[in-house]
């Protein structure tokens, strides 16, 4: 009986990790074949697409920027910045690694609670550093821009706007640009 529920218990962990697997794999190819019907601009490593509002870094190796055509242009330029901070400090490696203890671990609840915190934390620090050198009213700006994106049809559950729909989120990001 103990090895039925040693055979048991692996196997609804396996189950788990499979499907944990397959979703990341389904969303990612579903993200893909959005950014294949996205204009591309050939002066940066930007896509524009209608298809998310907002915007988002997608890719581990050769990462690349998608936003929404329906940004203002100063909209854009602040999302984009901080797109690139994203890049610069490979965000998306660090998530997935991160995705891979969560997957192994899917079972564990602190896991998932440190995946938030994880998500949480990486959108504070890429505003920190879109702001660095920003002047009060350019920080203004960008709170203003933050909270817009929040508040308008920008909560697309694809776009990981690091938002994640929590008020409490968008006041810490704002008051952490102004500080």
């Amino acid at each position: 009986t103990r090895s039925k529920l040693s055979l048991a218990l692996a196997c609804t962990w396996m189950a788990g990790v499979i499907i944990i697997i397959a979703s990341e794999i389904f969303r990612s190819a579903a993200f893909k074949k959005l950014i294949r019907k996205s204009m591309y601009l050939a002066d940066e490593k930007i896509f524009m697409t209608r298809y998310i509002d907002g915007a988002v870094t997608y890719g581990i190796l050769r990462p690349k920027i998608v936003v929404s055509y329906l940004l203002d242009l100063d909209t854009r330029d602040y999302v984009v910045r901080h797109e690139r901070e994203h890049i610069r400090h490979r965000d998306n490696f660090l998530k997935f690694c991160y995705m891979m203890v969560a997957t192994i671990n899917w079972y564990n609840p602190l896991v998932w609670l440190g995946k938030k915190n994880l998500d949480r934390v990486v959108e504070l620090c890429c505003d920190r550093y879109v702001v660095l050198d920003f002047s009060k009213k350019q920080k203004s700006e960008y709170s203003k821009c933050l909270f817009m994106l929040a508040v308008g049809d920008i909560m697309e559950p694809m776009t990981a706007s690091g938002f994640m729909g929590m008020k409490s989120e968008l006041y810490n990001r704002m008051k952490s640009v102004q500080d």
